[in-house]
């Protein structure tokens, strides 16, 4: 009864474990294949019921765009699609999810790749800068706090730059790309009086200074305050 209400409301649900039904064998983690990018591929889920699919992100070639990071967020659209080497399926959705400059190139490649990770490959080939570790670590130093940016949205995104620039990076050198384009104001009164910070240290004063900000916004001066009537 409860399988049959989750597959009513389209929910995901996982095949149950059992004898003779082992989904995944021991050290699943250690074997799951690595992609082109380094990075495992993440099993597809099993969906029942009611299903979506999502739309691939579309790539056109142009300068400001980051062939890695588009290439990572369509396998995870991929993963979620269920889209495997079976009838070429991640190979045909690549193919009709790229645009204007891409397009073009796809058009004219000669040969045409005939799997998937071989057009992964032929991609980063094509658009992927030749510098391309300078050219994330000019991105993270030249990202600055925008004017009514929330503070938080600013602070994640330097952590995801610094992630892209060195996983291994330290909480030190995290804090150091934080603050030195952090809003100036901002940084003088939250900037905490304590040797040993961390990033998660940061974000919680952050946090409590942009409630109490928010607080202090919606309270009433009480001159303002109409009085009630007799």
């Amino acid at each position: 009864m409860a399988d049959q209400d989750q597959a009513d409301h389209g929910e995901f649900v996982l095949p149950h474990h059992g004898p003779g039904n082992n989904v995944h064998p021991p050290n699943f983690e250690q074997n799951v294949p690595q992609n082109v990018l380094g990075a495992p591929n993440v099993p597809p889920l099993i969906h029942v019921g009611n299903f979506r699919e999502r739309d691939p992100p579309i790539f056109r070639g142009l300068p400001h765009e980051d062939v890695v990071e588009w290439i990572h967020q369509f396998q995870r659209v991929s993963a979620f699609n269920q889209w495997g080497p079976v009838q070429q399926q991640q190979l045909r959705h690549i193919e009709f999810s790229l645009e204007g400059v891409a397009a073009t190139w796809l058009s004219g490649l000669q040969p045409r790749p005939q799997t998937y990770d071989g057009m992964i490959a032929a991609l980063q080939e094509a658009f992927r800068h030749h510098n391309y570790a300078m050219e994330l670590e000019s991105r993270l130093r030249a990202r600055k706090q925008k004017p009514d940016e929330p503070v938080m949205s600013y602070c994640y995104d330097m952590i995801y730059l610094c992630s892209r620039v060195d996983p291994g990076m330290t909480e030190e050198r995290k804090l150091q790309f934080i603050f030195q384009n952090m809003e100036p104001a901002l940084m003088q009164r939250v900037f905490p009086q304590m040797d040993q910070l961390t990033t998660n240290e940061l974000f919680r004063r952050l946090q409590a200074h942009c409630q109490a900000s928010l607080m202090a916004e919606r309270s009433i001066p009480v001159n303002n305050i109409i009085p009630a009537p007799p």
